[in-house]
């Protein structure tokens, strides 16, 4: 069937059974979390969609999550506790990982998706292996006059859909006998719209996916056990206001000050307009769109907890009334943690003492060691809309800044000055946390441990970084951020280096990087073509935000810009 995709199918009816457990009216009618996943390959990335689904779907709290992550790190660690949360309800989960859904796999996020609809929704918590059989038994049992033998091409015309309707509600679609089996995607519109009206039952599939000739198994298994499932209480309980679905991130968080956004569908017919009540007092803006959507938009004017109500009807919908978390600034998920976010690809000598400075400022103070301080964060590798928020924050897109339990301190500029005024200290809280620093040996397993973000980026299983010194004096404990290059311009001769393609160790010297960007020709054993190779650790890491084993995971394509942008290429 003309713009149907086979693969959409399942995509489309998979996601749109999420956002039926997380708007409340999915099987025993859950409460509303107010999210709305768009797109599976990217909302789930994050771990929160799939954290809250997971929690309105078992009916129990997954555990502590970062609601706010900007940083893949936190994003792996929320993605990490789901995937232990479904492990420890017993359902098998095969070939999945939380890199799998971070990096967008839509065949692995699929097979995901399928497990939970078959534990939760075709077999309500029970033993998975006979689902579709004892699904199948049912609809038999149902409408024996349609044969039904699997769940395909036995629903392409609409007819043995209708008879399913009419077998649960007897007045209703009496006629589907005498339906015409030519008019596929009228009959099935009919018997989804008194199925949805009477019955509460949701469009998980659209009628031209249902009656397409390679209609998407799972995706219709998923759609009729619906239909099983409903009770009798259910149905006591459905009206216009309990069809109604409220969703958006106005329901869920605010910023104060700042536009908060939600949608309102009614359904189909409904000649109403919701009702809209705010607490604090807050007078929001409802705009209609057309065929039962809503756009609602409020400005909180206080930080703290509001209540929203969304009635039709006089009648709270589903979820309402929602209680929403104002906040004074956005959160970029670094609550009790010190932050520094920089550029790898800084091209001027500059801009890349400027970290170098920052990073020993940091270093002075032992800021590096403490166990709220995190690693150096480089923007350009972080996705767009995390980057975004990290500028938006701090009203500057100047690099290196710094953060402080999420809030923005500065630039390495602003620190000096608070530094020469005394106040740097007390904004860091050094004082308080001189007794809770770090050994250096678990700061460096802290510095093997760091995810960069990349194509196949995974925690580093990284080589103790090489000191800049001499190896007769002590070793320096190594900074989580980038660390001030070697004052002699000298090569000198440095631990065993770890070799690039085999790993193994080698006997290399380190050369500056002043060196290494101009004729390398007189260099003894240079490689002009892997010259960064070349770099002490601690240098390597100030020109390009990370490890060297991190940096020949990526990609050839992704190394090639840093190294230009240094003039080691």
């Amino acid at each position: 069937m003309p713009g149907v995709d086979y693969f959409d199918i399942q995509e489309n009816t998979f996601r749109r059974w999420c956002n039926d457990y997380l708007s409340g009216t999915g099987n025993g009618k859950t409460t509303p979390t107010g999210r709305f996943i768009n797109n599976l390959k990217e909302d789930l990335k994050d771990g929160v969609a799939l954290i809250e689904l997971l929690e309105v779907l078992s009916g129990k709290p997954v555990g502590k999550y970062n609601k706010h992550p900007k940083l893949d790190i936190q994003k792996m660690e929320n993605l990490s506790l789901a995937i232990a949360f479904i492990s420890a309800q017993g359902i098998k989960l095969v070939n999945i990982s939380a890199e799998d859904i971070c990096s967008g796999n839509m065949r692995l996020i699929l097979g995901l998706i399928w497990t939970l609809i078959l534990r939760f929704e075709i077999n309500q918590g029970g033993d998975d292996k006979e689902a579709a059989d004892g699904l199948l038994k049912w609809v038999q049992s149902k409408i024996p006059e349609y044969g039904v033998k699997g769940f395909t091409k036995d629903w392409n015309d609409g007819r043995a859909l209708c008879a399913l309707v009419n077998a649960l509600l007897p007045s209703e679609l009496t006629n589907h006998r005498d339906l015409d089996p030519a008019n596929k995607e009228e009959n099935l519109r009919t018997g989804m719209d008194v199925a949805l009206s009477n019955l509460a039952i949701d469009k998980l599939l659209l009628p031209e996916e249902m009656a397409h000739p390679k209609v998407d198994k799972l995706a219709v298994m998923t759609y009729i056990a619906q239909f099983r499932n409903i009770s009798q209480a259910d149905l006591a309980k459905l009206g216009e206001h309990t069809l109604t679905k409220a969703y958006g991130p106005g329901l869920v968080e605010g910023i104060l000050g700042q536009e908060a956004r939600f949608e309102v569908h009614t359904p189909d017919g409904c000649a109403t307009a919701p009702t809209i009540a705010i607490t604090p007092a807050t007078t929001p803006t409802l705009t209609s769109k057309g065929a039962g959507q809503h756009d609602v938009v409020y400005v909180p004017d206080a930080v703290g907890k509001f209540e929203v109500g969304v009635m039709l009807n006089g009648n709270h919908i589903p979820g309402s009334p929602f209680q929403v978390v104002v906040l004074e600034q956005e959160s970029l998920g670094g609550e009790g943690k010190i932050r520094v976010f920089f550029s790898t690809t800084h091209s001027s000598e500059v801009a890349r003492a400027t970290v170098t400075d920052l990073s020993t400022l940091l270093e002075a103070k032992k800021v590096h060691l403490r166990k709220d301080f995190e690693p150096w964060h480089p923007v350009d590798l972080m996705a767009k809309d995390d980057r975004d928020a990290v500028f938006r924050k701090a009203g500057t897109r100047n690099l290196p800044i710094v953060f402080v339990d999420d809030k923005y301190i500065g630039d390495y500029d602003t620190l000096r000055v608070l530094e020469e005024q005394g106040k740097l200290d007390g904004l860091l809280c050094i004082k308080e946390r001189e007794g809770d620093l770090m050994t250096v040996d678990e700061h460096i397993q802290r510095l093997k441990n760091v995810t960069v973000s990349g194509e196949d980026s995974k925690p580093a299983d990284a080589p103790v970084p090489r000191a800049a010194s001499a190896p007769a004096e002590p070793a320096k404990p190594q900074s989580l951020a980038p660390a001030p290059k070697p004052a002699a311009p000298a090569p000198a001769p440095a631990a065993p280096a770890v070799d690039i393609a085999s790993g193994s160790s080698t006997s290399e010297v380190i050369y500056s990087l002043a060196q290494l960007q101009g004729d390398v020709s007189g260099l003894a054993g240079v490689d002009p073509a892997k010259r960064e190779a070349y770099l002490s650790d601690q240098e390597f890491h100030s020109v390009f935000g990370m490890l060297k084993e991190e940096f020949y995971k990526l990609p050839k394509w992704k190394q090639a810009q840093p190294k230009k942008n240094t003039g080691l290429f």
